[in-house]
């Protein structure tokens, strides 16, 4: 897969250099703006990078900062759907579900917007 492959080509030419080192976390946030913003739908890919990226950053050592790669992986919620077929349920699959950090900032300030427009709601009919 390309994504597993692409990280360890950049990270090849030097190794622990840190003009490398910055090049190539920027070559890898590019690309993780690129899966979150082109193609949202592809969030093992970028689950997959970020433990590529993970992974690197621990390598160079010193010179990398993996506290900025931790803070960006994803949550892994293993979940099941009902396989249904002609004759009804006939099991259940499971399969991972990817949370990535700035979508549960969104989730929770659309629920606490939510949760905002239900008290205002009260507050109002209990005039």
């Amino acid at each position: 897969m390309k994504i597993q492959i692409w990280p360890k080509t950049i990270f090849a030419k030097e190794r622990n250099n840190a003009f490398n080192v910055q090049e190539v976390s920027r070559v890898l946030e590019t690309a993780l703006n690129y899966f979150r913003t082109s193609s949202p739908e592809l969030k093992e890919e970028r689950a997959m990078l970020l433990e590529e990226w993970l992974k690197m950053e621990a390598g160079f050592g010193e010179l990398g900062d993996v506290s900025i790669v931790q803070s960006k992986l994803p949550k892994k919620l293993k979940k099941r759907k009902q396989i249904m077929t002609e004759d009804g349920p006939a099991g259940y699959t499971e399969y991972i579900e990817y949370l990535f950090p700035e979508e549960t900032q969104t989730n929770e300030s659309q629920d606490f917007g939510s949760c905002l427009q239900v008290e205002e709601a009260k507050s109002f009919y209990r005039r």
